[in-house]
Formats: structure tokens, sequence, C-alpha cells
């Protein structure tokens, strides 16, 4: 339910229309055979969760989540819902190459100084400085 309800987050091409479609054939059955407040509640719920995915979906592909306020708009929202589904996010397909893992490597063997040693280098410096 998170996923549904939390602004935080990314969601997937894949994860975004399979969940916008199920939730839109949900919503199709409750108009369908509802009661009348219970369609008006649905549909608020479907509002709300259609912006938490538009958010995340934009957010995932590289863009503000504040531009899911146009996709109420007629035609623009169209379009750029169907420019989701296939725009590829930032994070899908990432490819490490061995030189960034043998720095990583290097980066996790190197040396520390100790506290002492640090404060007896900037002590030493700055006697230095002084004369």
């Amino acid at each position: 339910m998170g996923l549904l309800l939390s602004f935080k987050g990314t969601v997937g091409r894949k994860n975004y229309f399979i969940l916008g479609l199920l939730y839109l054939i949900a919503y199709g059955l409750i108009v369908e055979y509802g009661q009348d407040y219970v369609v008006g509640l649905a549909f608020f719920l479907y509002i709300y969760i259609n912006l938490t995915l538009t958010s995340k979906r934009l957010r995932h592909a590289g863009y503000s989540p504040w531009l899911t306020l146009l996709f109420y708009t007629p035609v623009v929202g169209q379009i750029m819902y169907i420019f989701l589904l296939f725009k590829k996010g930032k994070t899908e397909h990432r490819i490490v190459s061995k030189e960034s893992v043998t720095r990583s490597e290097k980066v996790k063997n190197m040396p520390v100084a100790s506290l002492e040693e640090i404060q007896g280098n900037v002590m030493r410096i700055l006697n230095e400085s002084i004369r």
C-alpha cells in the first residue's frame, strides 16, 4: 500500500503501467457496480494514487515531480502518460566499469591516519607558520 499512497521513492516503467492499469480496472468496476458515495470516494482515491504514481515515475525519469500537475490538463496528460511509459529511468541499466570498481577498492584499502597523527601534523604546521 505504501507504493500507492506515498509520494516518496520512484517507480519504473513496467510497474507504472501495471499499477495504473490495475487501479483503473478496479476504479471502473467500482463505478459500474458501486453506490454513489463509494464512487465519489473511489474517484478521489483514484486521483490521489495517480498523483503519487506519476510523481514517482517523473522522479525516476529524471524530471521534477511538480510536472504531475500537468497530468490533468486535456491532451497534455495523455501525451505525458505515453511519454512516461517509454522514457527510460535514470537508474535503469546502470553499467559499472572495472575501473570504477578498482578505484573503490583502492579507496577502501587506503591507510587512515589516527587522530593523534592529524593533531600532531596540524600543531607542527601551526608552529612553523608562527616562526
